[in-house]
């Protein structure tokens, strides 16, 4: 399944691949440049034999300090292999959604009961989306506006977002892969349950952790929906017991540490605390959100109003219903109770517990005639569920096309090839916001401007180096301010669109090294400054 689904979903990178405009060249991402290209900024540490990164987009002196699995195996992949970044993204995707899928099939295997059920919850899970074809359908008819520059602002969040597992896979390995090894974990507790054994807990633990070190994001909802499950188990059996209630509280001991770790990097480090603005998105109305889970939603609700027909017997249902509470409460709590902590990434894994719990629903296999109108049916409710995928891959396709973030010019790569042959891990390359972010996908080195939440002070920053590369800035300030970020290059593309050669001439410390039709790369006189700190 996992296989069949990359498939699919390569579809718009090879059409991206093969539309790339002229004198251009495709990167290998479809969506969210401006993460993918975060992340190559840590990878590239990683593949540089770094273990613990620093912020590579910025000109802040600071030690390194954070800690991410993921993309520490995927560096030293890259560099064991000789990958390009390009490669190391197929591969990442590929590894993305057979994680996926094999977390799914785990902890479907433990909380589904028939063969049907579990091959349906699949199929939900390989192909399913939301509502947004109902809504595509009327926009066709120019009742609803689903069009793409309405951005996080759009109806069609199912469309737009990736809501469900398909979207996950295609969009972003940064998503699917955690979302797999978080199914893992809340297998793992259901086994615990299941078993009583104290082995299943601590394993349970272990990946909490893993998946810590691999997205933060997570431990918010476990550390949320956790201690309601213990204090609910507890009423429930009429008694407390204090050894199983450690036993449960194990992934807490285990992950505080981490938490502590991640509330310190992402609310008071002077340069990582800016990467927590991140989690500032605009407010999603609950009905658009809960639309776009479509019939995984509406069959989980269904389950959970029919509870006398389909009860919460065990403790592995009632742990999956308090996760997806917790957390739909934690998504939309913020707009009237500021306080708790919110990301829209909080959000990731949840269609695979409405998945879970809806399935409950279908029936045993029964005889024939019977068995006929019941495959029937859920064949029928699985294409509906389906309904959004080919219309997610053909928009997705289009706007893969016609984003100028997904494709690199031929002249820009002539420059990164120089830079690469020459460069220090600990360069830093001025450019202007766009250039510097994409320029984080293919060099080693730091870079600013980058990432809108990792760079800090951005938007002034970014004021600052359009005015110097409009040549609005006297060359005394320009060199000021290159002196002041301790910048090694300044790296001015497209150049019809910048100063003449003559204002960066006149720049004191700034000597021309390269140039061809489209870029020209300063360096920087840096033989006056102090070491910089590895």
């Amino acid at each position: 399944m996992a296989i069949l689904v990359f498939l699919v979903t390569e579809i718009p990178y090879r059409y991206a691949d093969t539309h790339a405009p002229d004198g251009s060249r495709f990167i290998g991402q479809i969506a969210m440049g401006d993460d993918i290209a975060s992340y190559y900024s840590f990878i590239y540490q990683a593949a540089s034999g770094h273990w613990i990164f620093r912020n590579n987009m910025t000109h802040m002196d600071h030690s390194p300090v954070f800690v991410n699995v993921e993309w520490l195996v995927l560096g030293q992949c890259m560099e064991l292999f000789g990958w390009s970044s390009r490669t190391t993204f197929d591969v990442w995707r590929a590894v993305g959604a057979l994680a996926l899928f094999a977390g799914f099939a785990f902890l479907m295997s433990l909380v589904l009961e028939s063969r049907l059920q579990k091959i349906a919850a699949l199929l939900m899970c390989a192909f399913g989306g939301g509502f947004g074809w109902v809504l595509y359908l009327l926009s066709l008819r120019g009742i609803v506006d689903i069009s793409t520059r309405l951005g996080l602002k759009n109806p069609a969040m199912d469309l737009i977002t990736p809501i469900h597992a398909f979207g996950q896979v295609m969009k972003n390995p940064h998503f699917s892969l955690p979302h797999g090894v978080f199914l893992v974990f809340i297998g793992l507790m259901v086994l615990a349950e299941r078993s009583g054994k104290p082995r299943w807990y601590w394993s349970a633990a272990i990946v909490a952790a893993v998946h810590g070190l691999i997205r933060p994001y997570d431990l918010i909802s476990i550390w949320a929906f956790l201690p309601c499950f213990i204090v609910l188990e507890a009423f429930l059996a009429r008694s407390w017991s204090i050894r199983k209630s450690l036993l449960r509280a194990l992934p807490l001991m285990v992950t505080a540490p981490l938490l502590l770790y991640y509330v310190y990097l992402f609310t008071f480090h002077p340069v990582f605390k800016f990467w927590a603005s991140q989690g500032v998105a605009p407010s999603i109305p609950t009905v658009w959100h809960l639309r776009a889970f479509g019939l995984a939603g509406v069959l989980c609700l269904y389950r959970l109003c029919r509870y006398r027909t389909y009860p919460l017997a065990t403790t592995g249902d009632r742990l999956l219903v308090i996760w997806l509470l917790v957390v739909l409460f934690m998504f939309h709590a913020y707009k009237v109770l500021p306080f708790i902590p919110y990301s829209p990434q909080l959000g990731i894994p949840i269609v695979s517990a409405m998945i879970a719990l809806g399935a409950r629903v279908f029936p045993p296999m029964p005889g024939s005639p019977r068995r006929i109108a019941l495959l029937a049916g859920v064949t029928a409710f699985l294409v509906v569920n389906a309904f959004s995928t080919p219309i997610y891959v053909a928009r997705a396709r289009q706007d893969a096309a016609t984003n100028a973030q997904n494709y690199i010019r031929t002249k820009d790569l002539e420059a990164i090839d120089w830079l690469n042959e020459r460069i220090d891990e600990n360069d830093l390359i001025v450019s202007d916001y766009p250039t510097g972010t994409k320029l984080a996908r293919f060099v080693g080195a730091r870079v600013l401007l980058g990432h809108w939440a990792l760079t800090p002070h951005r938007q002034e920053l970014s004021a600052t180096v359009d005015g110097m590369l409009a040549g609005d800035m006297g060359p005394e300030e320009a060199a000021a301010f290159l002196e002041d970020v301790s910048a090694t290059y300044l790296y001015v593309s497209p150049l019809k669109a910048r100063a003449s050669q003559d204002y960066f001439a006149s720049i004191p410390g700034l000597h021309a090294e390269f140039e061809n039709d489209s870029v020209a790369i300063y360096r920087v006189n840096t033989e006056t400054r102090p070491a910089r700190r590895p």
